[in-house]
C-alpha cells in the first residue's frame, strides 16, 4: 500500500484554526493526517509587602520652675501639638494577558476525493492549559506611644505670690495601613 503524499494536507493558520486533511488519494491507499496544537500558559503574579513604623511622640510644656524669688513667681507655658498622618500602601498586581490561543477556533478534519480500498484518517488535537495564580503576603507593624506632660512646673518660696498657667498638649496620630491587592480580569 503507498501512500500518497500530495493527498496530506495540513495547515495552521494565524487564527489558531488548524485543519487536517486527505484528499486526492490513489486506491488502496494508507493516508493519515494529523495535527496536533498544545498551547500553555502559565502566570503566577506574588505580591510581599513588610511595612514597620515606630512613632514615639514625646510632648513637654512642664517641667518648669520660678521658685525663691524676692516677689511673685510665674510661669506660663505654651501649647506642644503634634500632628503625625502615615500612609503605607501595599504594592499592587496588574494582570493584562493576550490570548495565549486558549480561546476555541475553527478546526476542521476534511476527508475527500479518496480512491477506491483506501485508508484514510484525518485527525485535529487541540490542548489547552491556562494557569492563573496571585499571593498576597502583607505585614505591617505599628508601634505608636505617646507622653504629653504639662505638670511639673513650680513656684515654690517666693515671698509674694506663685501662679502656674500650662498651655494645653494635643496629639493627633493618623495611621493607614492598606495591604497588596492583585487585579485580574
Amino acid at each position: 500500500m503507498a501512500a500518497t503524499a500530495a493527498g496530506v494536507l495540513l495547515t495552521a493558520a494565524s487564527a489558531f484554526a488548524s485543519t487536517a486533511g486527505v484528499a486526492n488519494t490513489g486506491a488502496g491507499s494508507t493516508n493519515v493526517a494529523r495535527v496536533v496544537d498544545v498551547r500553555e500558559s502559565v502566570v503566577e503574579q506574588v505580591n510581599r509587602s513588610q511595612v514597620s513604623n515606630m512613632i514615639d511622640l514625646r510632648l513637654r510644656t512642664g517641667n518648669n520652675s520660678a521658685s525663691r524669688n524676692t516677689g511673685s513667681g510665674a510661669v506660663e507655658t505654651g501649647s506642644a501639638m503634634a500632628n503625625v498622618m502615615v500612609s503605607n500602601l501595599g504594592s499592587s498586581n496588574e494582570l493584562v494577558e493576550d490570548d495565549c490561543g486558549c480561546m476555541p477556533a475553527d478546526d476542521q478534519s476534511l476527508i475527500e476525493s479518496t480512491g477506491a480500498d483506501s485508508y484514510n484518517r484525518a485527525v485535529v488535537r487541540r490542548h489547552r492549559s491556562r494557569l492563573r495564580s496571585q499571593r498576597n503576603v502583607s505585614a505591617f507593624m505599628n508601634r505608636i506611644r505617646g507622653r504629653l506632660h504639662t505638670g511639673r512646673n513650680r513656684t515654690n518660696g517666693n515671698t509674694g505670690d506663685g501662679v502656674v498657667v500650662s498651655g494645653p498638649t494635643d496629639a493627633m496620630v493618623d495611621l493607614l495601613n492598606e495591604g497588596n491587592s492583585n487585579t485580574m480580569p
